[in-house]
C-alpha cells in the first residue's frame, strides 16, 4: 500500500539512499518517490491519502466511500453487507474506487464464494483447492474459517516458562481484542498479578507452588484450540426487537463486564450471542467490595457505550448488577456520596441512562465467571458466558423481584457541611491591625468609603472607576490618621474642637497643635511664613506612639526610600508627618526589616596585641619617649597690624610610661629645626633611651644625621683626639 502512494517532489530529498552493489563502484544516490515503510509519518499519510480518495469519489460511489472510510485498518479492509447481490455490488464499486487512486485489492477471502468466483486467483487469500473446513487465515490477529464463519484459536503452550519474563510473554500469545475468551484471561492476569507481589526479579524462578499452578494453567489452554465462536451475531431473519444486554460484577480478585445481543421477534424466541467482555484485576491496595462493583459497572457502561457506537445501533440498552447498593449510588445524584463514589457514579450517568440499571441475581450474572475466572475446559462446556442466563431468549428483565432500596442506609455518603453566619461588628481599629501594608490597608478602606457614597448618590453621580482615585486614597488615610488620633488624644482633640487650650500635662503641649479643616491634628511650629514649603512640611501631621498605623507608615516609607537609615528615614516622614517619640520608633521598625538586617555588615572586633614593655614597667620620665610633630600654626612676631603671619608647628614629646607630654616650638619641618627642638628636650628632661618615631622627612633626616655623628665620634681618630684635649685640659 505505502509504495502506491507518492510523495510530494519537492519533499523527495528528504528520502535519499546511497548505495552501490560492490566496493569498487561509485556511490549513487537514490529518491524515494513513494512512502518509505518505517517513517513516522507513513502510516498517517497512508490513511490520509485514502480517506481523501474516498472524498473524491464520494458521488460517484457513496457506499463504498463510506466504507472506505470506516472499516479500513491501515491497509486491511474489514467489512459485510447483509445480502449477497448487496456485498457483490460493493465489492465492485470498492475495487473501481481503489483502482481510481491506483490501489490494487488483494488477497480477498470471504465466508462466500460467489465473491471470489469472479477474481483472479493471485488476488485471493486462500487457494481455491485449500477452501476447506480446517483453512483458517488471520485477520488483524483473529483466526478465522471462512468455510464455517468461525473464529478459532491456536495456541501453544510453552511449558519451560517458569521465571517472571517467560510467563509474561506466555500471557502475551494469547490474543483476545474482543474478550471472548475474558474468563479465562482474568486467570492469567490474577497469576500475574501475584507474581508482582512477590517483588521477583524479571529472570527469577518462581516458586514451586506458583509453578505447578501455572503449569495447570497453561495445559488447559490447549482445550482452547477446540474452541469455534460463530461470526455472524445478526441472524440471516429479520428481527424487530434489537436490544444490548450488559453484566458486571466483582470479587475480591478482579472485576469485569460483559455485553450480549438479543435479536427476537413478536412471535419466536430470541437469538442470544456474545459480543465483547473487559476486565480489571482489583488494585493490591484494599478495596471494598462495592466500591469493586462500581468500578465493574463503570467498565461496563463504558463497554457497552464503545460496543453500541461500533455497531451503529441505535438501540435499547439494559445493564444489570447484581449489587443493590450500586444501583442505589446509580440512581441517586452523584453529589450524595464520598469522593470515590461521586467521580464513577457521575461518568456511568455520563455514559449511560439511570433508568438502562436493572438487578440480577448473582446466580444468573454471566459478569460473576469473568470477575472469578474459568479453566479453558470449563468455558467451553458454560452457556451462561455464551448465551447469558437462559430469561434473555424469553424477556429482557429478570423475573425475580428486585429487591427494595432504602438510600439513607447506603454507604459511603457525603459529610454535608453546614454553615452559620454570625454576624458581629468589626471596628475600625481592628482593620488597622488585621493588614501588614499600608497600600493594602488604604485600599481596602478607600474601597469601603466609596460604596458609602455610592449608595448615597444617584446611579449617575456614583464613581464606577475601575481603580481608585489618589483623592479617594488620600481621603481613606486621613480617615485613619483620624481615627488613631482620636483614640491616643482624646482630651487633646475634644479640647481644640471646643478651642480652648491644652493642659500642660499634656505631650504635645510643647508642639502647638491645632486642627485643620480635615480634623487632623498637626504640629504649630515657627515655619508659618516660610511659603516656600508646603502646608505638610510646615504643619506636619501628628502621629502617635503605639500605633500600628505609625508603624506601617514607618514601612511604607523605609521601602520607599530604599531601605535608608533611621536619621535620612526620620528626615523623610518629617517632611509630612511628626511622630512622637520618631527616632525611637523608626529603630524598632528597622530591627524588623530582612532586607536591612542581611545586608548590614558586622563589624568584627580584633583582639589587640601586648602593649610593649616600656609602657608596662616603671622608669625614669621621658626615659622612653615617642616624638611627632602637629600643625601648622599661625603665628606674628608683633602684635602691631599689617605684621605678616609665620607658620611654625609643635613637636609634641610623649612618655611611654607615664604619658607625660613635653612640647616645643618648631620653626619648620627640617631637620635642624628638630635636632635643635630634641637638644632642648634633652636639656630639660635629660638624655632619653629610646625615642621612637613615624618615617617623616625630618626624623629619617635627623636620624640619619645623629647616626652619622655617632659613627664620627666612635672612630679612632676622634677619640684620640677626645683624649688628647682632656688630657691638656686636665
Amino acid at each position: 500500500m505505502y509504495r502506491q502512494v507518492n510523495v510530494e517532489p519537492s519533499q523527495t530529498n528528504l528520502q535519499l539512499i546511497l548505495w552501490r552493489e560492490s566496493p569498487n563502484e561509485a556511490v549513487k544516490s537514490y529518491r524515494l518517490k513513494t512512502l518509505t515503510y518505517g517513517t513516522a509519518s507513513a502510516a498517517y499519510l497512508a490513511t490520509r491519502t485514502l480517506n481523501q480518495l474516498a472524498d473524491d469519489e464520494s458521488k460517484n460511489f457513496p457506499i463504498a466511500a463510506k466504507v472506505v472510510k470506516r472499516d479500513f485498518y491501515v491497509d486491511d479492509l474489514l467489512t459485510g453487507c447483509s445480502s449477497l447481490d448487496s456485498a457483490l455490488k460493493l465489492q465492485e464499486d470498492l475495487i473501481e474506487l481503489l483502482k481510481r487512486g491506483g490501489f490494487n485489492l488483494r488477497k480477498w477471502c470471504s465466508n462466500k464464494p460467489e465473491l471470489l468466483e469472479h477474481l483472479p486467483v493471485q488476488d485471493l487469500s486462500l487457494d481455491p483447492p485449500s477452501l476447506s473446513q480446517d483453512a483458517t487465515i488471520k485477520m488483524l490477529g483473529l483466526v478465522w474459517n471462512p468455510q464455517l464463519d468461525v473464529f478459532k484459536w491456536e495456541i501453544n503452550f510453552y511449558a519451560n516458562a517458569s521465571t517472571k519474563r517467560s510467563i509474561l510473554s506466555a500471557i502475551a500469545r494469547i490474543f483476545d481484542p474482543l474478550g471472548l475468551i475474558g474468563p479465562v484471561i482474568v486467570l492469567a492476569k490474577i497469576f500475574m498479578q501475584n507474581l508482582w507481589s512477590l517483588q521477583l526479579d524479571w529472570d527469577d524462578d518462581i516458586p514451586q507452588p506458583l509453578l505447578r499452578k501455572w503449569q495447570k494453567f497453561g495445559e488447559s489452554l490447549a482445550h482452547l484450540n477446540k474452541l469455534q465462536i460463530p461470526r455472524l451475531i445478526y441472524p440471516s431473519q429479520p428481527f424487530t426487537i434489537i436490544e444490548l444486554h450488559g453484566f458486571s460484577d466483582a470479587s475480591e480478585k478482579a472485576y469485569g463486564a460483559c455485553v450480549y445481543i438479543r435479536c427476537s421477534d413478536s412471535t419466536s424466541s430470541a437469538t442470544v450471542n456474545l459480543i465483547a467482555s473487559k476486565s480489571r484485576v482489583t488494585p493490591l491496595k484494599k478495596c471494598s467490595l462495592p466500591r469493586l462493583e462500581l468500578c465493574g459497572a463503570l467498565l461496563l457502561a463504558q463497554l457497552a457505550s464503545d460496543v453500541q457506537t461500533a455497531l451503529r445501533l441505535d438501540s435499547a440498552i439494559f445493564l444489570h448488577t447484581d449489587s443493590t447498593i450500586v444501583l442505589g449510588w446509580i440512581r441517586s445524584p452523584s453529589s450524595h456520596w464520598a469522593t470515590f463514589v461521586a467521580n464513577r457514579v457521575a461518568k456511568i450517568q455520563e455514559c449511560s441512562q439511570i433508568a438502562n440499571w436493572h438487578h440480577v441475581p448473582g446466580e444468573e450474572n454471566p459478569a460473576d465467571l469473568i470477575s472469578r475466572g474459568l479453566l479453558a475446559e470449563d468455558i467451553l462446556q458454560t452457556d451462561l458466558w455464551w448465551k447469558g442466563p437462559s430469561w434473555l431468549q424469553y424477556q429482557s428483565t429478570s423475573p425475580s423481584n428486585e429487591p427494595s432500596l432504602n438510600l439513607s442506609e447506603l454507604p459511603e455518603r457525603s459529610a454535608k457541611a453546614v454553615f452559620v453566619t454570625c454576624s458581629s461588628f468589626v471596628s475600625e481599629n481592628e482593620l488597622i491591625t488585621k493588614y501588614s501594608t499600608l497600600n493594602r490597608l488604604v485600599n481596602v478602606i478607600a474601597y469601603c468609603l466609596r460604596y458609602l457614597q455610592n449608595i448615597r448618590r444617584s446611579k449617575d453621580q456614583r464613581i464606577l472607576h475601575p481603580f481608585l482615585l489618589p483623592r479617594e486614597r488620600q481621603n481613606a488615610l486621613d480617615h485613619l490618621i483620624r481615627i488613631v488620633q482620636l483614640e491616643s488624644f482624646p482630651e487633646e482633640v475634644s479640647l481644640l474642637k471646643a478651642k480652648k487650650p491644652l493642659l500642660k500635662s499634656s505631650k504635645l503641649i510643647s508642639l502647638n497643635c491645632f486642627l485643620d479643616s480635615n480634623g487632623l491634628l498637626r504640629v504649630g511650629g515657627r515655619l508659618q511664613n516660610a511659603s516656600q514649603l508646603t502646608a505638610d512640611q510646615r504643619n506636619p501631621i501628628v502621629l502617635p506612639v503605639r500605633s500600628n498605623l505609625t508603624k506601617l507608615i514607618i514601612k511604607n516609607e523605609h521601602k520607599r526610600s530604599l531601605h535608608a537609615g533611621p536619621q535620612l528615614l526620620l528626615a523623610i516622614i518629617r517632611q509630612k508627618y511628626w511622630p512622637i517619640n520618631g527616632l525611637t520608633q523608626i529603630k524598632k521598625v528597622l530591627k524588623t526589616c530582612i532586607t536591612c538586617f542581611r545586608s548590614t555588615s558586622h563589624i568584627h572586633s580584633q583582639i589587640m596585641g601586648n602593649l610593649p614593655s616600656p609602657r608596662v614597667r616603671p622608669s625614669r620620665a621621658f626615659l622612653c619617649s615617642g616624638v611627632d610633630f602637629c600643625g601648622p600654626f599661625l603665628t606674628r612676631l608683633q602684635r602691631r597690624r599689617g605684621v605678616a603671619s609665620s607658620k611654625c608647628y609643635i613637636s609634641v614629646f610623649v612618655c611611654f610610661a607615664t604619658k607625660a607630654v613635653h612640647l616645643e616650638v618648631v620653626e619648620d619641618l627640617t631637620a635642624e629645626a628638630f635636632i635643635a627642638a630634641l637638644r632642648r628636650f634633652i636639656a630639660r628632661r635629660g638624655k632619653p633611651a629610646i625615642i621612637y618615631s613615624d618615617n617623616a622627612t625630618n626624623f629619617s633626616k635627623a636620624a640619619s644625621d645623629l647616626k652619622e655623628l655617632h659613627s664620627l665620634m666612635s672612630s679612632r681618630e676622634a677619640q684620640a683626639a677626645i683624649g688628647r684635649t682632656l688630657s691638656s685640659e686636665g
